[in-house]
């Protein structure tokens, strides 16, 4: 029944990994294999975070899960700390994640709200540049390319996402228009003032913080 208003966990990241996996490639050759990788994977989480707020638990579980591993494994690949100060940052981060993080997003999040909107993806790959820039200062030698690769990626994924609850909001057999549409696709939410002011500050933020986009980047996007 849910899959009439809105495309299910299963499309969300089979499109994700099949349309992300095709721009990765496709930028592999003029940015090396660390950073479509890291393009690609950020792609997928980004196909699904819009539904970080879902109420069905089950997909609250995948998504977090999916969250909190992709984390955990930047942490082990680009952490300069020992072993053992490794394992007890992944295993601390893990609870963080699971029990703040998760309870306070069941907590003040409905479905389809700030989450689902171009204010949220933005937020999402800004902190993640900033956050893939800092993991990999001293371990990568294009760390800027990685990182803006990374929220690019995220951002791209959360837009196919986006794009596709608004697509499955048109029933096309019965020429209608349901009412879950434009509830997906928008710009802030109107009904959180306070939130979207606030993410819209911490953006500008994240902006001025992060790492100067590689000029490699700006002349592919041009």
């Amino acid at each position: 029944h849910k899959s009439f208003h809105m495309a299910n966990f299963r499309t969300h990241l089979n499109i994700a990994v099949i349309s992300l996996g095709v721009a990765a490639i496709a930028v592999y050759p003029y940015v090396g294999i660390t950073a479509a990788l890291c393009f690609w994977l950020a792609g997928i989480n980004g196909g699904l975070l819009p539904d970080i707020d879902a109420d069905n638990s089950t997909s609250l579980n995948i998504i977090f899960n999916i969250v909190s591993g992709s984390i955990i494994l930047s942490i082990i690949y680009a952490s300069k700390l020992s072993s053992v100060d490794t394992v007890f940052l992944s295993i601390v981060v893990y609870l963080f994640l699971k029990y703040v993080l998760r309870k306070l997003f069941e907590k003040f999040t409905c479905h389809r709200g700030t989450c689902h909107s171009i204010l949220f993806l933005l937020w999402s790959a800004l902190l993640l540049t900033n956050t893939v820039c800092f993991l990999s200062a001293d371990v990568l030698n294009n760390t800027e390319v990685v990182a803006w690769l990374s929220g690019i990626g995220l951002f791209l994924g959360g837009l196919i996402h986006l794009t596709l609850d608004e697509i499955y909001s048109v029933d096309i057999s019965n020429m209608r228009i349901k009412r879950s549409f434009g509830s997906a696709f928008k710009l802030y939410s109107k009904n959180r003032v306070i939130l979207t002011m606030t993410m819209s500050a911490s953006c500008v933020f994240l902006w001025l913080i992060s790492p100067k986009v590689p000029l490699m980047l700006l002349k592919f996007i041009s």
